[in-house]
């Protein structure tokens, strides 16, 4: 049986930056491959390469890398796009369609496949088609992406860390359709910072280290059954920090997300906002932030307030970490080196932003927030695509600015945020 994706890649990066090498694996029909390994690692760089997007971004690689029996360079991007359906960690860069309808359709026309509803209701959003995808949530946009590529019937799926924006039962769904695409001969690549996710589906695992696989081969738990421990003291206040008093809010087109809706806030706390994907988690963040203005109702906010989206990039004004950090500094490099260390960002200060991890850039962002010395922070998934040390850093860092008089409001899917919160607000939309 021939491999569905081969692949040889003697060095893959960036000039002048990060670079993975020796890194091999084949992939048949039906098999499930995991790609692990720390924030940084090298795991999006390795995706890209298999998906012929490297070059788009400034990147290079020397190797081999086959779909079916056609190398990476000779596929056309229509016959790579009816086999391969690639859904980014960043799903929102995925989207042209200005509604759920008129995105699913263009993408199946462009396969030429009839807009036929089917799989976009077994991913839940069969009522949601006349809604702006501009207003979807990060993980409504995901299952938007994955609807559209069940019904193209690709044959190959590859999915960035597919988990990160989307709530329990989407999860369930999520896993359950992955089970079902494998029985039907499909094949399935997945980067997660939580392998374990996958250990009941996957075949395959290859585990990245500082670019190099220190492990390819069959799937092997004892090499990620690694958990983050994490205690903290709940703190208790009884001042407000941020009232939202009778809001009313929708994005044009769509229905409201909030009806006459109030909340307090308690400030010098860590407080979590949750609720199912689309509830309005990220909506009522930017509404607390002034980056969104509610149609009816009030914000009163005590002292700064600073919010970063779950697309870190939006948040960035600089080309490369350094210039963004020693501007959020005052061009103090004493307090940049001091934060950088802190943050474990020493290394990729010089890199440029867009050729970054996810991670990486969400670690940025925050320490960025934190040399600016706001009163409250606004944080949309502050955790999203970091593996258990990355994420233990960021934690702490929290903990250490709540505890100093610091008010944190975040949203968050991700259960290893839970242990820090001190206050949970269920968010039910309407």
């Amino acid at each position: 049986m021939q491999p569905v994706i081969y692949a040889e890649i003697r060095e893959a990066g960036y000039p002048n930056g990060f670079t993975i090498r020796n890194a091999e694996l084949e992939l048949y029909p039906g098999e499930l491959l995991v790609i692990a390994g720390e924030s940084g690692s090298g795991k999006t760089t390795l995706v890209r390469v298999l998906t012929g997007t490297i070059k788009l971004v400034g990147g290079y690689y020397r190797g081999k890398v086959l779909i079916g029996n056609t190398s990476i360079n000779d596929i056309s991007p229509d016959e790579f796009h009816s086999k391969v359906a690639y859904i980014p960690q960043e799903p929102w860069f995925a989207l042209i369609g200005y509604s759920v309808e008129t995105e699913y359709c263009h993408s199946l026309a462009v396969a030429g496949h009839t807009c036929e509803f089917f799989d976009l209701m077994k991913l839940g959003l069969g009522r949601k088609l006349k809604n702006p995808t501009y207003g979807l949530s990060a993980g409504e946009t995901q299952r938007l992406i994955w609807a559209e590529s069940l019904a193209r019937d690709s044959s190959i799926f590859i999915l960035d860390e597919p988990l990160v924006y989307i709530d329990r039962y989407a999860r369930e769904m999520l896993q359950s359709v992955v089970k079902t695409t494998l029985k039907d001969g499909r094949a399935v690549v997945v980067v997660d910072h939580n392998p374990l996710f996958w250990k009941d589906l996957a075949s395959k695992i290859i585990y990245l280290q500082n670019g190099q696989p220190i492990y390819s081969g069959q799937w092997r738990n004892d090499l990620v059954s690694h958990s983050l421990t994490f205690n903290r003291g709940v703190r208790s206040t009884d001042e407000v920090a941020i009232r939202v008093e009778n809001i009313w809010f929708k994005y044009p087109g769509g229905e409201y997300l909030f009806r006459d809706f109030s909340l307090s806030i308690k400030e010098k706390i860590i407080t979590g906002l949750t609720g199912p994907n689309g509830s309005g988690k990220s909506t009522l963040l930017k509404i607390m932030a002034g980056v969104l203005k509610p149609k009816r109702g009030k914000v009163i906010g005590k002292g700064k307030r600073i919010y970063i989206p779950e697309n870190p990039l939006l948040y960035f004004t600089k080309p490369t970490p350094w210039e963004e950090l020693y501007y959020a500094s005052n061009g103090d490099e004493s307090k940049l080196l001091d934060i950088a260390e802190r943050f474990n960002l020493k290394k990729v200060l010089h890199r440029p932003l867009a050729r970054l991890s996810s991670g990486e850039r969400r670690r940025i962002a925050l320490a960025s927030a934190f040399l600016s010395k706001y009163q409250i922070y606004l944080l949309d998934e502050p955790t999203g695509g970091l593996d258990d040390a990355s994420s233990r850093e960021v934690l702490e860092h929290l903990t250490e600015m709540a505890d100093s008089g610091l008010t944190i409001i975040l949203s968050a899917h991700d259960e290893r945020v839970f242990r820090i919160l001190d206050e949970t607000v269920e968010v039910g939309g309407e």
